[in-house]
């Protein structure tokens, strides 16, 4: 690392190479540095001196540490929760979208089945004037929350709206998915009626909600008034196909047009209000009825390079990179997420303050958190603008300074820690979640040795969340029935020569599974891995087998017990699957009385009874 262009990378973060996942050693080309360096916004070409150069000061060794915070009573306990897609949840009262109202009568049928938490998808604000971006770990900002998920029977004026709209509401709510763009046309005209024809802007509790959230929310409710504006001129939701005199959130041209849109900027500060105010009686709503963690919510890795945080904070993250992975076995081209990255010398500048809001907006309403691929807490891995997934580089960010944040935001709210830590993990990664007592995140699917024989889950760690899949795997029945394998060979995802040795895989896989079981005292015939269709009992005993892990944590994920075969989110597609809007296959009333989901939240129950 001695001549100039690896020194002043590395000053910048910028690791000379790496181990891939399939522990291949991976060195950066130099031109794929000089791209990172001035997506950085530093100019490489001429700051090769380091004598001259500006780069990101040390304020000596400062001393770092601190825990997240885990309750006395979880320290040697085990505990156990539900989790889903919020926007999933059909019920018989809802707008053809899971709501705040729905996760509070979740939290509470779940608690009376013995769970002490309930896990969603990430909350975080999208495109209120662009529906169809969906995607819950793609959102416009991190600090705010989506307005789709008000529930408006529950408002004044709510309920006489909604009974204008009944053919439209039932529609809604009787599709098998989210109909997004239906759902936010009858949700945006409900809740503007609302706040228009009532004394909303007067309340006092609302008028202390914009003085404590400042100028972040008066920028965001600028962003979303902008977007709505720019969408009805035929422009794009996001900032970046704007006028430039709309592009820079100080400009002239923002400040006089928004002087005619008051009422507006004011009424998208209300739907953060009412937002707060539903999720937070949702939380209070799980802890009443017994839960002891109540909310686990989800925290995305990034934001959309367009949105509103990226528009209010625009010298924060780059818009010459985007944050993805590698290639690795199963992605030989990478994956490109898209997201905007942070600049780590940005950060350091601020003293973590922009991350530290970020980490407190989810904490401040929940139990726990799930930091979404943690590992970005050391270092992400940037695509520079001009190359796809296989021309990127890891960058490395203030590690211990950024626990030290997340520690002292746990410790604020009380927040149990979980920290996604799926994927190429970077040496004494989980030794300083370990020192930091943030929960590894455990999912049976890739829990198998080197012979593809699954880990019995009584070795697995004690700080750890255990589960059986994620929002990006196979239900359990379509993984069984090889569902996803066929919807995979439908969009071309396969290669043909490929799918029988695809599902010989699954067959053996299957085999794999009932061993399994079998070693812990579940009998089941091995032959029954030949079965089309999985059966009850195996659903029901891998869930009491999982749950029977040290873990502290346990997460029945509600699309398994529910029977549902479709993926939530199938990586590597857009618009030819159906991505983040399939919703479950009963409605929430049904759920807990349905023979599968009664019976293997019972069994789950006898494993991790709830402790006085």
């Amino acid at each position: 690392m001695n001549d100039p262009l690896s020194r002043l990378s590395a000053i910048y973060g910028i690791e000379e190479s790496y181990i891939s996942a399939t522990g291949e050693h991976r060195v950066i080309p130099d031109a794929i540095k000089i791209s990172l360096l001035e997506a950085m916004g530093v100019d490489a070409a001429h700051g090769l001196d380091l004598d001259h150069e500006q780069h990101p000061s040390s304020s000596g060794s400062p001393q770092h540490g601190g825990e997240c915070y885990v309750p006395d009573w979880l320290r040697d306990g085990r505990i156990w929760g539900v989790s889903t897609q919020l926007y999933a949840i059909s019920s018989r009262r809802n707008q053809g979208i899971g709501d705040f109202v729905d996760l509070a009568n979740l939290a509470e049928l779940a608690a009376g089945r013995g769970a002490d938490f309930v896990g969603v998808n990430p909350l975080h604000a999208l495109f209120w004037d662009d529906p169809n971006r969906c995607s819950p770990y793609f959102p416009s900002t991190r600090q705010f929350i989506n307005p789709l998920y008000i529930a408006i029977d529950v408002l004044p004026l709510g309920a006489e709206i909604l009974a204008g709209e009944d053919q439209r509401v039932k529609s809604v709510r009787e599709s098998r998915t989210v109909d997004y763009a239906t759902v936010a046309g009858l949700k945006h005209h409900a809740l503007r009626e609302i706040f228009f024809r009532s004394s909303a802007r007067d309340d006092f509790e609302f008028r202390s909600f914009c003085e404590d959230r400042g100028q972040p929310l008066e920028n965001f409710a600028r962003f979303e008034t902008l977007s709505a504006l720019m969408v009805g001129r035929g422009l794009q939701s996001g900032w970046l196909k704007w006028p430039p005199e709309f592009q820079d959130v100080h400009s002239s041209a923002v400040f006089e047009l928004m002087r005619d849109y008051q009422d507006d900027v004011l009424w998208h500060k209300w739907l953060q209000w009412t937002a707060h105010t539903q999720l937070a009686e949702a939380q209070r709503c799980a802890l009443a009825a017994g839960m002891r963690v109540g909310l686990y919510l989800d925290l995305a890795v990034g934001v959309a390079p367009d949105g509103a945080a990226t528009w209010g904070d625009p010298a924060l993250v780059t818009a010459k990179a985007r944050i993805g992975c590698p290639p690795d076995e199963f992605n030989v081209l990478g994956q490109d997420w898209g997201l905007a990255p942070i600049i780590p010398s940005a950060l350091e500048e601020r003293a973590m303050g922009p991350f530290e809001e970020v980490i407190a907006a989810s904490a401040c309403y929940a139990g726990a958190v799930r930091i979404d691929h943690a590992m970005a807490l050391e270092r992400l891995y940037w695509i520079p603008e001009g190359s796809d997934a296989r021309g990127g580089g890891y960058v490395r960010y203030p590690c211990e300074e950024m626990l030290d944040v997340v520690a002292r935001v746990s410790e604020k709210f009380n927040t149990i820690i979980i920290g996604e830590d799926l994927g190429t993990v970077p040496a004494a990664f989980r030794d300083r979640m370990w020192e930091r007592q943030i929960h590894s995140y455990r999912v049976f699917y890739f829990e198998r040795d080197e012979a593809g024989q699954y880990f019995d889950p009584r070795n697995y760690p004690q700080l750890a969340l255990a589960c059986i899949g994620t929002h990006d795997l196979p239900t359990l029945g379509g993984w069984w029935s090889g569902t996803d394998i066929e919807t995979r060979r439908k969009l071309g995802l396969i290669a043909e020569g490929y799918i029988e040795a695809e599902l010989t895989a699954r067959q053996d896989h299957r085999r794999q599974l009932l061993a399994l079981l079998a070693r812990n005292g579940f009998a089941h015939a091995i032959d029954h891995a030949s079965a089309s269709e999985l059966a009850d009992e195996v659903v029901c005993d891998l869930h009491a087998c999982i749950a029977k892990a040290p873990s502290r944590l346990f997460v029945v994920q509600l699309e398994d017990i529910a029977g549902a075969r479709d993926q939530i989110n199938l990586p590597g597609t857009h618009k030819e699957y159906p991505n983040w809007r399939s919703k479950l296959p009963m409605t929430l009333e049904e759920l807990f009385d349905f023979p599968l989901a009664a019976r293997t939240l019972d069994a789950v129950a006898g494993v991790r009874p709830r402790q006085p």
